[in-house]
């Protein structure tokens, strides 16, 4: 008896010793989470998405390894929205986030507030000025590098380009390899003004194109002609704008080279949830709107690349609709994290559900699509208009008054209206303008955002 006693009392005493030690290596976490997401990026300007220059072999490559999705739609046209909804996983009226003069709420958890929370390392570079320290987005990141030595063209806003950008992602992985981290890169290239370095300038030129004129505008709208900000210097023609945005693009495409590099080199690689995407994407002359985003919902400004690694065997091209709500579900389920909200969103590693509504937005102008059908709503136009994705992408005919679509236009407007008042949030959040130092205003008023 005495024998078998002592037996329990070891047993009791290596269950908690081994209780102690997990406690003392701290919570269990995941694998890596790298978020790239390069701003103003259409996808048909990338080879893997059927472009015909070669703007990206690296990503190109990347996506032959990975699982690229074909239908992908930002929630906002403009960089602080969409980051809003990037980084939160919920609409940008939700986050309170209505344009780039709004920081996001400090009240609003962050996926890099939970991923901190199970013990993930939390890091993020950017390099679009909006996103500076002080906007809200640096919440829930322990690293938040915000350094930007360069100056934009024209506006003289400080900005960071690609090869600055990615030397300091490679020194934080290097830094942060053997602990699982969360890292979001948001790399600034190809944001207008398009100037690429050299040779990037030149890749794209091509004298045989007969010249495209376009008028100057005096703002910074791309309606009907270059936006002020835009101006090339002695330049006016419309092909020659476009080779520089896909210089932009092709610079960009050698240093996430450099990133994918690094990432086998750590090992990193095939162990974890690598997402690449971007925040908005460009008007490129659709409906006579040029080398501008922020103005409409129209496709051309929210259809953004999505591609997605987790592992060898995420491979392949998806058709389903998906959306950038849809990350943090992912990322909170490659983590583990069973989250404590509701979010519009799916994990993209899960199945994807075929009957879905998708919803984006900007202030007066909304869209909403479902299946194959997107109704816009405009209050400062003629109202709605209605488009079939599937046998018109360009969204060229407005097919509102249809007869054949009455029923659908009718559900499809309620629903648009239903969201826009919904608020998965509860009003646990209230809209913010930043307290900004008179050079910062100066700043973000040269880039339009502040009034």
């Amino acid at each position: 008896m005495r024998t078998k006693h002592w037996l329990i009392v070891l047993a009791i005493v290596a269950v908690v010793s081994a209780a102690l030690i997990v406690l003392s290596l701290g919570p269990r976490v995941g694998p890596s989470i790298i978020l790239v997401s390069v701003d103003t990026l259409r996808p048909d300007h990338l080879g893997c998405y059927g472009y015909h220059r070669d703007t990206s072999p690296a990503l190109d490559a990347f996506a032959r390894e990975s699982l690229r999705f074909e239908v992908c739609y930002a929630q906002a046209p403009t960089t602080r929205p969409s980051c809003s909804s990037i980084i939160s996983g919920f609409l940008p009226h939700e986050t309170q986030v209505f344009n780039n003069r709004y920081a996001l709420p400090a009240g609003l958890t962050t996926v890099a507030e939970l991923l901190l929370q199970s013990g993930y390392r939390t890091l993020a570079v950017v390099s679009n000025y909006v996103l500076i320290g002080g906007s809200g987005f640096e919440q829930g990141f322990e690293f938040y590098d915000d350094q930007m030595d360069e100056v934009e063209l024209i506006r003289g806003v400080p900005e960071r380009i690609a090869e600055h950008t990615t030397n300091s992602a490679i020194s934080l992985m290097r830094l942060n390899r053997k602990d699982s981290f969360f890292m979001w890169i948001h790399y600034q290239d190809p944001h207008g003004p398009y100037t690429p370095r050299p040779p990037y300038n030149q890749m794209f030129v091509d004298s045989a194109l007969e010249p495209i004129m376009l008028d100057v505008n005096e703002e910074e709208s791309g309606i009907g002609g270059i936006p002020s900000y835009q101006k090339l210097p002695g330049q006016r023609d419309y092909n020659y704008y476009v080779s520089q945005y896909d210089g932009e693009i092709r610079y960009f495409d050698e240093h996430f080279k450099r990133l994918i590099d690094a990432l086998k080199e750590l090992g990193l690689y095939d162990t974890a949830l690598i997402i690449f995407t971007a925040d908005h994407a460009e008007g490129m002359g659709e409906r006579d709107f040029y080398f501008a985003h922020t103005e409409f919902v129209y496709n051309n400004l929210i259809h953004v690349p999505l591609i997605v690694r987790m592992g060898r065997d995420l491979k392949g091209v998806s058709k389903d609709q998906v959306q950038i709500l849809d990350l943090v579900p992912t990322m909170l389920d490659v983590a583990g994290i069973v989250p404590g909200t509701e979010y519009r969103g799916t994990s993209l590693l899960g199945e994807i559900p075929q009957e879905r509504t998708i919803f984006s937005e900007m202030p007066g102008k909304y869209a909403l699509i479902r299946d194959d059908l997107k109704l816009i709503y405009h209050d400062d136009e003629s109202g709605y208009k209605l488009f079939n994705l599937a046998a018109d992408p360009a969204e060229a005919l407005d097919i509102i008054r249809d007869a054949e679509y009455g029923s659908r236009v009718k559900w499809m407007a309620g629903e648009l209206a239903e969201v826009r008042k919904e608020d998965f949030l509860r009003g646990r959040v209230k809209s913010k303008k930043p307290r900004l130092s008179r050079e910062e205003k100066e700043k973000l008023k040269a880039l339009g955002y502040v009034q």
